[in-house]
């Protein structure tokens, strides 16, 4: 098996993730929006910061970008890609609203906000 990861494990990780995403909505009140804003060469518009307000619009894009038109642009990329068997890469930007004051450690590295957020992701 070449690949790292299977789709059922993929699908696992999501379902997960968005059950954490209600309990920590429920729990601290605290909102997570993510959106696609680099694929390949094509880059959203810098500045474009979405709110939980912009989830909706967020999540019926095909590619969850803010910016329609780079959207498009990236699905012409995401088209030409697949036709010449290929990957991208890309950035995705996450993030969270009304974090409470003081969550996480400020004295030990491994349990700043910061460090363990990027552990998890990396």
């Amino acid at each position: 098996i070449l690949e790292r990861a299977s789709a059922r494990e993929t699908a696992a990780r999501v379902a997960v993730g968005v059950v954490a995403k209600q309990l920590i909505r429920q729990a601290l009140g605290i909102e997570i929006v993510s959106h696609v804003i680099e694929l390949g060469p094509v880059a959203a518009k810098s500045g474009l910061i979405p709110t939980p307000d912009d989830f909706d619009r967020i999540d019926a894009d095909p590619l969850r970008c803010l910016d329609p038109e780079a959207s498009a642009r990236m699905v012409a990329e995401v088209d030409a890609a697949k036709k010449d068997a290929d990957t991208l890469g890309g950035i995705v930007e996450v993030l969270a609203y009304s974090i409470p004051p003081g969550l996480g450690s400020h004295v030990q590295w491994d349990r700043k906000l910061d460090a363990r957020l990027a552990a998890a992701l990396m």
